[in-house]
């Protein structure tokens, strides 16, 4: 691989790792936030802050490393790193 395919792929790589970051970081932030508040609402006799807490954030952060993986497996195959 020359060494400016390699330096483009890095970059593609650290832009997504951020990305993801943020993304995992915005999704724990908004539940600090917004859980009093969303703890006043009780669907199914629990509040919504715990539900979302319990089940919203694990299913949100799995489909996040879904998404990432995806997508690094677009900029590999677009680097010509891909599985064959």
């Amino acid at each position: 691989m020359s060494d400016e395919n390699q330096e483009a792929w890095w970059r593609r790589t650290q832009a997504l790792a951020v990305a993801t970051l943020a993304g995992a970081t915005i999704v724990g932030l908004f539940l600090l936030v917004f859980g009093p508040f969303l703890d006043r609402l009780k669907p199914f006799s629990l509040s919504l802050g715990y539900l979302l807490a319990a089940e919203g954030l694990p299913l949100g952060l799995v489909l996040l490393v879904f998404w990432f993986a995806n997508r690094q497996d677009e900029t590999d195959r677009r680097h010509n790193l891909g599985e064959e």
